[in-house]
C-alpha cells in the first residue's frame, strides 16, 4: 500500500505544471485527513455482469463466455463465478 504522500507525488508528476499547480491546491486542502478511494475489484464487476446476464434468463453457457469475453478469464473461473453467485442467491 503507498502511503498518501507517495499518491501525490505520482499524481502530480504525470499532470503539466498549471495542473499539479491546481492540484496540490486541492490536496492541501485535504492534507492530514484520510481519504477513502473506492475502487471495484474485477471479481465485483464479473460478478454483477453474471447476475444482470442471469436476472435477463441468459443461459449459463453464454453468461460464462460473455465474462470470458470482456474480463478474459478462464472458462473454469467464469464457470466458478457463476457457481458461488447461484448459490448465494437460491
Amino acid at each position: 500500500m503507498t502511503t498518501g504522500r507517495q499518491f501525490c507525488d505520482e499524481l502530480l508528476e504525470i499532470v503539466g505544471p498549471v495542473e499539479a499547480a491546481r492540484i496540490s491546491t486541492v490536496l492541501s486542502r485535504w492534507a492530514g485527513r484520510v481519504v477513502h478511494i473506492p475502487a471495484r475489484s474485477t471479481v465485483d464487476q464479473r460478478t454483477r455482469l453474471a447476475k444482470e446476464l442471469l436476472a435477463k434468463q441468459v443461459a449459463p453457457q453464454q453468461v460464462a463466455m460473455e465474462l470470458r469475453e470482456q474480463f478474459g478469464i478462464t472458462l473454469r473461473t467464469a464457470q466458478r463465478d457463476i457457481a458461488s453467485l447461484r448459490k448465494r442467491h437460491r
